[in-house]
C-alpha cells in the first residue's frame, strides 16, 4: 500500500528512483498547483456543465 511505500522510501530501502521523502515531493509537485484557465479552461469546467466554473459567496459568508 501508499504508506508502506513511503515508509520505505523514508527508511531509505526502496529501490525505486524515488530515494528520499524530498525526491517524493519534486515528483508530485506539479500535481499540487493546477493550471491556469488559460492553460487548461476545462480544468474549470464542472462535470456536467458547459459553464466555467467560478466561485461565489453569499452575504455573511466567511471568505476564509
Amino acid at each position: 500500500d501508499l504508506k508502506t511505500w513511503i515508509h520505505r522510501i523514508v527508511q531509505g530501502k526502496d529501490d525505486s528512483e524515488i530515494t528520499s521523502l524530498n525526491d517524493l515531493k519534486k515528483t508530485l509537485s506539479p500535481l499540487t498547483v493546477p493550471p491556469t484557465k488559460e492553460e487548461d479552461p476545462e480544468f474549470y469546467t464542472d462535470y456536467g456543465s458547459d459553464t466555467s466554473y467560478h466561485t461565489k459567496t453569499g452575504k455573511g459568508e466567511c471568505a476564509a
